[in-house]
Order: C-alpha cells, then structure tokens, then sequence
C-alpha cells in the first residue's frame, strides 16, 4: 500500500515528483546530447583529415606537374602520370 497525502500535501509530493521526473528526463536527454556531440565531433575531425589528405595530394600533384613542366616534358605526359586535366597544367604553365 502507498502512503495516501490529502490537499497541500498531496500538491507539494505531486510537484517534487514531477519536478525530479522532468529533471531526470533532462538529464537524459544532456547525456545523449552529449553522445551525439561527441560522435559528430570525430566525424568532422575524420571528415576535415581526409579533406586535408586530399588537398595535400592535390598540391603535390601541381608540385610535381610544375616541376615537369619546368624540364620541358610534354603536356600528354603530365597529364598521364599526375592525373590533373591539361586545363590545369596550363594554368601551372602560365605561372612558372
């Protein structure tokens, strides 16, 4: 049997139970906010390292094709073993 409060009493223990049952359901909800930050936090240091992986290939690659360009190799050749477009070796040309 549960204890029986009348009145007052019966308002005041029905505001602490709601009030404790509204904060635990908040705390809930913080701790699986803060999961799902955390989580979405790695995939963007995951996203921006592979971003930044791909840059830095993408700037050796212009590196390289610069160089070639610079020993007078020719463009189907740059092309073919950098991968970047004759449009962006000509772009490279112009500014040796």
């Amino acid at each position: 049997m549960g204890i029986a409060f009348s009145g007052k009493a019966a308002i005041a223990a029905y505001s602490v139970y709601d009030l404790f049952n509204k904060q635990a359901g908040m705390v809930r909800l913080t701790n699986r906010y803060s999961k799902f930050e955390q989580k979405s936090e790695k995939q963007g240091i995951k996203v921006s390292e592979e971003r930044g992986i791909e840059k830095g290939s993408q700037e050796e690659k212009r590196s390289i094709a610069k160089y070639m360009l610079k020993k007078g190799l020719d463009v189907n050749l740059i092309v073919e073993v950098t991968g970047l477009s004759k449009r962006i070796i000509n772009a490279l040309y112009k500014d040796i």
